[in-house]
This record gives structure tokens, sequence and C-alpha cells, in this order.
């Protein structure tokens, strides 16, 4: 491993085991693309509805759908009734993908992209995790501002057309 990747990876490190929690916790609205950052907006509308909203942007951009976590209704199901809905969709587009592992094979760490929408108590947050964009590495910079664009873009169009309900 390269000096460079190892120091992007040491930075991801760190703040990967948290991600999951970052998302289930009211974090700070950002655009920047450091390591672990996430870009989250909030909208009064119901789980389903902005669920289908990103669906529909992901697509629009010319990624593909490769999962959905059911994370509220799991543990639903598991006897907790009242736990509130958490939905994780993961996509992918393998274009884009080749040419980021192209740059460096670490940035596998950020694949495949994901969505999460969380619902707390009449608000539903929709957030992305930013990919970092390297200071070195001027294409591979370009590539990471570029998908965090449309990931801003995905969540952004989670609360179009609604009341915003921005904390």
């Amino acid at each position: 491993m390269n000096p460079g990747t190892a120091r992007r990876f040491a930075a991801f490190a760190g703040p990967a085991a948290g991600l999951l929690l970052i998302s289930a916790a009211q974090t700070p609205r950002t655009a920047a693309a450091e390591p672990g950052q996430v870009y989250e907006r909030a909208a009064r509308k119901p789980v389903a509805e902005v669920v289908e909203d990103v669906e529909f942007a992901i697509t629009e951009r010319n990624f593909r759908i490769t999962g959905r976590l059911h994370v509220g209704q799991g543990i639903r199901d598991r006897d907790h009734t009242d736990f509130p809905d958490f939905e994780v969709l993961l996509f992918c587009n393998l274009g884009l993908a080749r040419k980021m592992l192209e740059l460096d094979p670490a940035y596998i760490n950020y694949c495949p992209g994901r969505v999460t929408v969380r619902d707390a108590g009449g608000v539903t947050y929709i957030a992305a995790p930013q990919v970092p964009e390297p200071g070195g590495d001027a294409d591979l910079a370009d590539l990471a501002r570029n998908i965090n664009q449309a990931l801003r873009a995905i969540v952004d169009y989670g609360t179009e057309h609604w009341d915003s309900a921005e904390p």
C-alpha cells in the first residue's frame, strides 16, 4: 500500500466504525467530503414516500440499486414493535466504480454507495456518506467530487416538493 493510500485508509478506518451510528443521530448538514462525513437533509413526509423518491433519484443518475436493508422492520420483527423505520439503499455504477478503483484500490471501502432513510417522530432524515476528496490526486478528487454531487442530489431529491423540516 502506498503512503497516500495508507493515510487515506487510516483516516477512513476510525470514522467508518461509527458510520451506521451517524445516520441514527442528528448530524450537521455538510457538503464537505472528508472521511466519515455525511450529507443529510430532512423532510416532513413519510419514510415510504422518501424511499420511493430516493430510488427514483438513484436510477435517474445512472446507478443501479443493488440492495435494500429494512433495518427498522427487522428490529420490529424481533418483538420491538415500536421501533421506527430505518432503511438503507445500496447502489452502484460499475463504470464509476471501475474508474475509482483504478485510481485507488482502497476506495473499494466506499462501494457500494448508500443512502439511509430514517423516521424521527414525524421528520424523515435522508443521508449519504460522502466519498473523500484527496488532496494530491486531481483525477481521483474530480471523480469523488462528481460522485458526491450525485449523492447530494439524490438526498436533496428525497426532500423536494414537500414541507422541509430542517431542524
